[in-house]
């Protein structure tokens, strides 16, 4: 991702240097600062006041990183801005894009299924994607949230039998 950082800096003819105090990092001219950093909840703290935080790949972060990383931006009330292909149904990302964690209709969520690219993605690429498999086109061409098959029951059985007008224990 730095490296991306680094292509459109190129790009838009910006002078950037490391920051001298992060191995992978790029100080931009106006001072702000690009800091690469793993997705580990041990390793990836000691900032805040962070403007924006992204998380690339945010559907194979851990949900114990990403908790690690929005006290970043409690000072700032910074941006965060999640970056991914679905990896099943669960965990934060999950969570997030399908409005089901707290707070979450202040998110803004967009997909980008491979209909949004055509023609910069040929429509042989997209057909030699599709005899790969039902399942796998789906998550990573669809951008959909696919069962892993790892449960005895799919969500939406589980939503079906649950009866939430239902107080439990009532008798107790």
């Amino acid at each position: 991702t730095l490296r991306k950082v680094e292509g459109f800096l190129n790009i838009l003819e910006i002078a950037f240097c490391g920051d001298g105090v992060n191995a992978n990092s790029v100080q931009l001219p106006n001072g702000s600062r690009v800091v690469s950093l793993p997705a580990m909840a041990s390793t990836g703290r000691g900032f805040s006041a962070v403007s924006m935080l992204i998380l690339d790949e945010a559907a194979r972060v851990s949900d114990e990183a990403y908790l690690a990383f929005r006290p970043m931006l409690a000072v700032s009330r910074g941006d965060l801005i999640l970056v991914s292909t679905p990896s099943g149904r669960r965990g934060f990302f999950y969570r997030e894009m399908t409005a089901m964690g707290k707070g979450a209709e202040k998110w803004f969520r967009h997909t980008g299924p491979v209909g949004e690219c055509v023609p910069r993605i040929s429509q042989e690429v997209i057909d030699e994607e599709m005899a790969k498999g039902d399942t796998y086109f789906r998550q990573e061409w669809l951008c959909e949230f696919i069962e892993t098959g790892r449960y005895v029951m799919d969500e939406q059985l589980l939503h079906k039998i649950v009866k939430t007008e239902v107080a439990a224990f009532t008798w107790v």
